[in-house]
């Protein structure tokens, strides 16, 4: 499943450049909805890429905010893909370990 990238290392990758988050997305028919969200930042848009080929999503740029940093890209991963992502790397996560199990827990309601 993972193409020529281990699961290991994704995770790995993970816990030190990703985030979990349930954002919301505003208002529909008068109620606040929230979805999983998971993104991985870095400057190296060919690891996301091969991130991206196991986990799905979407990856776009993002803009320096200092002088002294690089541009850099964002894959974004929500929801069921989210779930089926954190599924995948969860036995490997070791800083995001807890946050994965809430996330998981949630999505899977």
């Amino acid at each position: 499943m993972s193409g020529n990238i281990p699961i290991k290392y994704i995770a790995g990758f993970f816990d030190g450049e990703g985030s979990i988050s349930i954002t919301s997305s505003g208002y529909t028919d008068g109620k606040k909805r929230y979805y999983l969200s998971i993104e991985i930042a870095n400057t190296n848009l060919e690891i996301l890429k091969k991130i991206q080929k196991v986990s799905g999503g979407n990856i776009g740029k993002k803009r320096k905010r200092q002088p002294h940093h690089k541009d850099f890209q964002i894959l974004a991963i929500c929801c069921k893909k989210g779930l089926k992502f954190l599924k995948l790397i969860f036995h490997y996560l070791i800083v995001k370990r807890k946050q994965a199990k809430i996330a998981i827990e949630y999505q899977q309601k």
